[in-house]
């Protein structure tokens, strides 16, 4: 340690100015920053706070559950958040329901109280494609639809098997490919005749190659039904004809299983079975 004496140093009057003077406006930025932020926080605060939270759908399927409508909620709440209700972020919600797979379209989204009412129409389960493991729901429409399954574990819709086209990744997209399609043009079909509840899964596997396309029954009996509606060549009997043979086989033996056949081929004149 030095042993030189410690000097006492003084500080220039022009420093001690300058200090003052800067501090000054330090503490009036801050107060200007502080009054501009705490109505623009309370604001926002505001917001929030009305942002209605409980949804109302009019006319709710059975089948769509409570926990479905969570999601949904949360898509309402994020397009109203930041700006609060009115027409831009209503719309900006209706689209975003819109994408959600849950619907084919939504008429209106208005707000009742703190209610959010939604009026749409509700996309129609058609079907259970098994790809990548799981039975994904889909849509009348071939849409994907936000629910999926254990192979074997989902409701008792059809199921389609075979399908090689890779499912889409987000719910709402219509499935790419043709074999989708064409398996709900002979769901739509067969849908109205009275053993349609026998019908347990197509099977799509040979369509992209053949266009062919089976039925399989509940029992494991193989329809083979052919190619898809509007696809028909000469060497086909037409759709209505081959339905005509499956509602007399049903007929006389009560059910599509008791025929005593394992496979049955309605593409010829006279259904022929194995």
């Amino acid at each position: 340690m030095s042993d030189a004496p410690l000097r006492r140093t003084s500080t220039p009057l022009w420093q001690w100015v300058f200090d003052g003077a800067l501090i000054m406006v330090l503490v009036g930025s801050l107060g200007f920053f502080v009054s501009r932020g705490v109505p623009t926080l309370r604001a926002a605060h505001d917001k929030t706070r009305d942002t209605p939270t409980h949804v109302r759908m009019i006319h709710r399927p059975v089948w769509l559950h409570e926990k479905d409508i969570v999601p949904l909620a949360r898509t309402i709440a994020e397009s109203l958040a930041m700006g609060g209700v009115n027409h831009e972020n209503l719309s900006l919600a209706k689209r975003g329901l819109e994408l959600s797979g849950w619907f084919d379209s939504v008429h209106q989204i208005r707000l009742d109280g703190s209610t959010i009412v939604i009026d749409g129409d509700y996309a129609t389960p058609a079907a259970l494609v098994t790809s990548g493991g799981h039975d994904i729901l889909i849509g009348s429409r071939g849409q994907r639809m936000p629910r999926e399954y254990p192979v074997g574990a989902g409701p008792a819709l059809p199921r389609f098997l075979g399908v090689k086209d890779t499912a889409p990744e987000c719910a709402g997209i219509v499935w790419p490919g043709a074999s989708v399609d064409a398996g709900l043009s002979v769901l739509a079909l067969v849908e109205s005749r009275p053993w349609h509840d026998e019908i347990a899964a197509i099977d799509l596997s040979k369509y992209p190659e053949t266009g062919s396309i089976s039925l399989l029954t509940k029992g494991g009996v193989k329809i083979l039904w052919g190619l898809a509606p509007g696809e028909e060549d000469s060497a086909q009997i037409p759709p209505m004809q081959r339905l005509a043979m499956l509602d007399m086989l049903a007929q006389m033996h009560g059910s599509l299983d008791r025929t005593g056949h394992r496979s049955i081929d309605v593409t010829l004149d006279i259904a022929m079975g194995r």
